[in-house]
């Protein structure tokens, strides 16, 4: 793991190259390179994990000096490709995945992304042809945001390094924020600038560096869902799945680094934990866990540590319980800072915790659960589609009715979900399925803008990105199927992914996810989706898999979230109350004439004073709040 950053188009100081290089250190504390030529610089940061030597290096160049690659992440089949008989007669100068993916490039061309493992953002600079290459991996667990203006083409692994390299223009975008309100996190290519854009998972950037403003991109991945599902027995699938997951686990331990992991006490992170102990049982395993403490069970969250505790003594683990205790404004500053983006969520926070400490204890990579869910199905959204004939059945008259008794009801743990469902229930099938991604309804989200910011605002943007995605492919037509694809190719990348690797990066650690091995995903677009849920029981196959590995007490334990108690927050500690109400009424928020302020102190008060409860989307204004201040002032 990495930092890579570089401008094409015109040349830098040697101040600006510095400041960039700092913004991105944390990426990459172990060493530093540049390389310039006419018109193009690159920039690096690295962080050791495969190949301590110096000749691992980056920008690291092929032996006749012709090509240069700078590299952002890991290739776990490195091995693999070299054996291939094309690379047979090759000489490599280092053990480094990163050459192992130069000289793949140089051999196979682009071909090479579909034979990669792994995860990355890269870019491979030909002297000879002036031509730079580059490539995100197919899920963007590496993120690669870009800037083109002018004749001026940059890119970095996070936005702060991208705004010390150009003169951006920092306009902010009016859709980005109305989707941070809606969902949380921001779709696609869009970023909280009109002008800064995020590449796609999957995709690639070619261009020539001498008219760097004619760039291509393209999409390299190809799509595994297309409606055909393998016919197999229950156990067939049970050891299927098993065989392909310990595959995966075997992989992702290739560092020479040490190695720790997440433990939740929640299904996926209890899984891999137990599969890697499987691999090498003579090795004591190092976890770490978070104390979320008794003021999170307020809000329904099921208390984690108990099962944390009750894994790691099943499997003999080292078991490291972290104080979930945060300064909660001064912390989410630093945790915007860290995003790049307005996220509305605090678990990143957490994830930096457990990084840090493993960090101080010599932990250089951690393994995480990220990906079970948006893969094998685990999601409250997904278990409301088992709902869907019944919805469907029910007269549109009928749906209406229940949809006005619904907003009677009073807010609280056991009417939310009911009344969220409710919102959207007379609205058609795919139209409903979309909005379960929602926090709150369109509605009341629009009427925050002020008119001007408003009329900007596309509020049918992420309808047409769910539907845009839905066509790519119209053979799958089964529900779960369909929302999966739409978790993998939005909330997955643009919300998980990117705090996973931004804030384990934040204190130098690489966090890996075995969840999206190729092997795996190939595997699961296979599965029938009865498999993957059966009536309301989600991953229902993989929990299969791990009784041969979990006590049950695990597996089918409630579905937590890995969140904090906002709702209480609000409503009952009077000094975080006003904590966020100074923030929202803040002259430099509220003079830029974005919001409509008074609209804002109504969503305050009704939430304050429990008439309804609009707590996440004042996360998302506090989100937005420090974004602007931090990025834009």
């Amino acid at each position: 793991m990495c930092g890579i950053a570089g401008i094409i188009g015109t040349t830098i100081t040697e101040i600006t190259l510095h400041k960039a290089l700092e913004t991105m250190t944390h990426r990459g504390p172990d060493s530093r390179g540049t390389f310039s030529d006419k018109n193009i610089t690159l920039l690096h940061t690295r962080l050791s994990i495969q190949d301590l030597s110096e000749s691992a290096n980056q920008p690291l160049f092929s032996a006749d000096q012709r090509y240069c690659i700078i590299f952002n992440g890991e290739i776990y089949n490195h091995l693999e490709i070299r054996a291939k008989p094309e690379l047979k007669g090759q000489k490599f100068q280092s053990q480094s995945d990163t050459e192992t993916l130069l000289y793949g490039y140089i051999h196979f061309g682009k071909a090479i992304l579909e034979m990669l493992n792994g995860i990355f953002a890269f870019i491979i600079y030909d002297r000879e042809k002036r031509q730079l290459f580059a490539a995100r991996d197919a899920f963007g667990v590496k993120p690669f945001y870009y800037y083109s203006g002018k004749n001026i083409f940059s890119f970095a692994s996070e936005i702060k390094t991208l705004l010390q390299l150009s003169n951006i223009e920092k306009s902010t975008n009016p859709n980005a924020l109305f989707q941070t309100l809606l969902l949380q996190w921001q779709l696609g290519e869009e970023t909280g600038f009109l002008n800064v854009k995020k590449l796609l998972p999957g995709h690639y950037v070619d261009l020539n560096v001498d008219n760097a403003k004619n760039f291509r991109i393209e999409r390299w991945s190809t799509e595994k869902l297309n409606g055909t599902y393998e016919v197999r027995t229950e156990e067939e699938w049970i050891s299927k799945l098993d065989e392909a997951l310990n595959n995966a686990v075997r992989r992702q331990l290739l560092s020479d680094k040490p190695i720790a992991y997440f433990l939740s006490g929640g299904l996926d992170s209890s899984l891999l934990l137990a599969i890697a102990h499987k691999t090498a049982p003579e090795k004591t395993l190092k976890a770490f866990t978070i104390d979320a403490g008794k003021d999170f069970l307020k809000e329904g969250f099921s208390e984690d540590l108990p099962y944390a505790k009750m894994v790691a003594k099943h499997l003999n683990i080292e078991l490291e319980i972290i104080d979930a205790s945060i300064d909660f404004l001064n912390d989410f500053d630093a945790m915007i800072y860290h995003l790049d983006e307005a996220q509305a969520d605090i678990a990143p926070m957490f994830v930096q915790q457990i990084s840090k400490v493993a960090k101080r204890e010599g932990y250089d990579v951690l393994i995480g659960g990220v990906g079970g869910d948006d893969i094998f199905s685990g999601y409250r959204r997904h278990q409301a589609l088992a709902y869907e004939n019944k919805i469907e059945a029910t007269p549109l008259i009928l749906r209406k009715a229940l949809q006005q008794i619904s907003t009677f009801l009073p807010e609280n743990n056991k009417t939310r979900r009911l009344i969220k469902l409710s919102k959207s229930i007379d609205q058609p099938g795919l139209q409903r399925m979309f909005s379960y991604f929602f926090w709150n309804d369109k509605g009341t989200i629009q009427a925050l803008f002020t008119k001007e910011y408003r009329d900007k605002i596309d509020t049918h943007n992420i309808e047409d990105f769910f539907s845009a995605h839905l066509a790519e492919i119209p053979d799958e037509t089964n529900p779960l199927n369909q929302i999966l694809y739409l978790e993998q190719n939005s909330f997955l990348p643009n919300h998980n992914l990117n705090y996973t690797d931004k804030m384990g990066m934040a204190e130098g650690v690489e966090i890996r996810v075995p969840f999206l091995d190729n092997e795996l995903i190939e595997l699961a677009a296979k599965i029938p989706p009865e498999l993957k849920m059966k009536g309301t029981t989600t991953k229902y196959l993989l929990k299969k898999v791990a009784e041969k590995y979990l006590p049950k007490e695990v597996i089918y334990r409630s579905k937590t979230g890995f969140g904090a108690p906002i709702r209480s927050w609000i409503q009952e500690d009077k000094t975080f109350q006003s904590a966020v109400w100074e923030r929202l009424n803040r002259p430099s928020f509220i003079d830029r004439n974005i919001f409509d302020h008074q609209a804002i102190e109504q969503l305050f008060q009704d939430t304050v004073h429990k008439k309804r409860d609009n707590s996440y989307t004042l996360l998302s204004l506090l989100a937005i709040e420090s974004w602007l201040r931090q990025f834009v002032d």
